[in-house]
């Protein structure tokens, strides 16, 4: 048992939501405090909910709230300088700092630096290639059910 105070009183408070939690399935056999009381409310509350289903145009309307709008107001007028802004920038600082680039781009295609470019190139295939792989397996394991209307891995 830990000596934390904090740890002492999480631990109360997950043993008040169990038994809370265990009353509304079977009465108490002891009489509970006031926490345990407070949660076998929720959990009876919970428990007596209405089961209701979603509206019969539930989807057309949230699909209708995500869909993207045109932007109105001040990002309209104000994204289209910013991007300029942005290239004109970035061009600035790829024309200032070529030869920079250049000389490090010579450098790491000599000597060395082909080896590491090559192990950058394994790096990320086997990036790319890790997720179908473990999808694939997790598939035939059962641990992942298939999503409706896709295509079997084979």
């Amino acid at each position: 048992m830990s000596t934390d105070p904090r740890a002492r009183a999480e631990d109360a408070h997950w043993q008040a939501q169990e038994c809370g939690r265990r009353a509304a399935m079977a009465p108490p056999a002891a009489p509970m405090d006031a926490d345990s009381r407070d949660y076998l409310q929720i959990a009876q509350a919970l428990r007596t909910l209405p089961r209701s289903a979603p509206p019969a145009d539930f989807a057309t309307t949230i699909a209708r709230q995500v869909t993207p709008r045109r932007s109105v107001g001040l990002e309209r007028w104000l994204l289209p300088p910013l991007f300029v802004a942005l290239a004109v920038t970035l061009s600035a600082a790829a024309a200032g700092h070529a030869r920079t680039w250049w000389q490090a781009i010579e450098h790491a295609l000599t000597r060395d630096g082909g080896h590491w470019l090559l192990a950058c190139a394994m790096c990320a295939l086997a990036t790319w290639a890790i997720r179908p792989l473990l999808r694939y397996a997790l598939h035939h394991a059962g641990a992942i059910p298939r999503a409706p209307g896709r295509a079997r891995l084979r």
